[in-house]
């Protein structure tokens, strides 16, 4: 039951999915591996959707989404992990399992509403980026990049942020 929002393999016999209820009680977030012509049930719990899986590797997997939840699979569990923010993210990108990344936001929002969410996975706990000058107040979708000298993220009414060696521009 609900939808499926995305899907990240790291190699051509293995694939990820994310989703979930999308605010239709009764079900569950969905998380699921396909490995040598199966589907497994990563079974993650909670009602909150996941919009966006990706990873480094099938034993280093990023599941983000509504109210600010994270999950990580290690190739065995999918322990939720704290973000400290609230806001849903819609995307995540893994460079190693050092070096993760995810963004989010509140799309057309009021003021004061949770936006410009840019976090960073250091290999011990995710921690927020302060992007440079006044705050835009917008949702971010999606970030990719090369590493995190050449990071990009996208977001509403056009953003485009990218971070090179000398920060966030």
């Amino acid at each position: 039951p609900g939808v499926v929002l995305s899907v990240w393999g790291p190699d051509p016999g293995q694939v990820f999915i994310a989703g979930g209820p999308l605010g239709n009680s009764g079900s569950d977030a969905l998380a699921m591996h396909y490995r040598c012509g199966e589907w497994k049930d990563l079974s993650p719990g909670g009602s909150e959707t996941f919009w966006w899986v990706s990873g480094k590797g099938a034993e280093d997997v990023w599941f983000v989404g509504e109210k600010g939840r994270i999950a990580h699979f290690d190739g065995t569990s999918m322990p939720d992990v704290a973000s400290g923010v609230t806001a849903t993210l819609w995307g995540a990108f893994a460079f190693s399992p050092t070096d993760a990344w995810a963004v989010g936001g509140t799309p057309d929002a009021a003021a004061g509403t949770p936006n410009d969410i840019v976090l960073h996975y250091d290999g011990s706990a995710w921690k927020q980026e302060q992007l440079p000058g006044a705050p835009l107040g917008v949702a971010l979708f999606k970030v990719w990049g090369t590493s995190a000298d050449d990071l990009f993220v996208v977001g509403e009414r056009g953003t485009i942020w990218h971070r090179t060696k000398a920060g966030w521009v």
